[in-house]
């Protein structure tokens, strides 16, 4: 530490032309000279603070690296443990869309076979239906042709007999 220059005589002498007694002034003077070597022992500096700074800003940086390091481990595991939930969600959702697929196909399959039969037997009916109606449309033809000719025969007749 540097010294503070402090002139106990010219104290002294000064406590003395003041009044004071001379034992009392020198007494006075040597007490304050040890006040300011006590004090400028405890006296803090701008190179103490500097230092304490310093290795306080050190420790900083150490207890902040560690807690990075803390936080990305953390982060890591933390990714990790997502990337295996959601892979597990990934293959459920899988099995359970195959499994509806399945689903799915068994039944539109069972849907297709149910049509294909009802319209192979409404098929059947309309041929049935047609069937029946080309049949009964024969009937009417004779029909119609039996009233033309018992229509068109005696008109005939009646032709040839006047020639």
């Amino acid at each position: 530490m540097a010294a503070i220059a402090f002139d106990t005589l010219k104290a002294a002498r000064r406590l003395k032309e003041a009044g004071v007694p001379e034992a009392a002034a020198e007494a006075h003077a040597e007490i304050m000279a040890e006040a300011f070597v006590f004090n400028m022992d405890t006296l803090v500096t701008q190179d103490y603070l500097d230092a304490r700074f310093a290795e306080h800003d050190a420790r900083m940086d150490q207890k902040l690296g560690a807690l990075e390091a803390r936080i990305d481990q953390k982060l890591g595991s933390l990714e990790t443990s997502m990337d295996q939930k959601l892979g597990t969600l990934e293959t459920s959702m899988d099995q359970k869309l195959g499994t509806l697929e399945t689903s799915m196909d068994r039944k539109l399959g069972t849907l297709e076979t149910s049509m294909d039969r009802k319209l192979g037997s409404l098929e059947s009916h309309i041929n049935e239906e047609l069937a029946e109606v080309r049949g009964d449309v024969k009937v009417l033809k004779w029909m119609l042709a039996a009233i033309a000719l018992s229509t068109f025969i005696p008109f005939l007749r009646d032709v040839f007999s006047l020639i």
